[in-house]
């Protein structure tokens, strides 16, 4: 799943839509207003108003921020691991 979409299901409105991931606003935009593109049954990508792209984005920027620091915290573990004198392959057993 693309991080666009882990944004919009982070949104408790969010219905969700057929076809490609919006990667800009203009695309985003034409996703709102495609009934073609809509669920099933449904009138609408969002239950209610929905975000605008700029909100989106912060939401984006929020996932690549916890992403992010789950990678540091991580690469810290291994680190600290190794520091320990462990080898590569328990390191690999230990966080598996």
């Amino acid at each position: 799943m693309k991080i666009i979409d882990k944004a919009l299901n982070k949104f408790n409105s969010f219905i969700g839509y057929k076809g490609n991931i919006p990667t800009n606003e203009n695309e985003y935009n034409e996703l709102l207003n495609d009934s073609l593109r809509y669920l099933d049954n449904k009138n609408s990508v969002f239950e209610g108003t929905a975000p605008t792209w700029s909100e989106i984005q912060n939401k984006v920027n929020e996932l690549e921020q916890e992403e992010q620091a789950k990678a540091d915290t991580k690469a810290s573990a291994l680190a600290k691991l190794s520091a320990l004198g462990l080898t590569e392959e328990e390191v690999q057993a230990i966080i598996k």
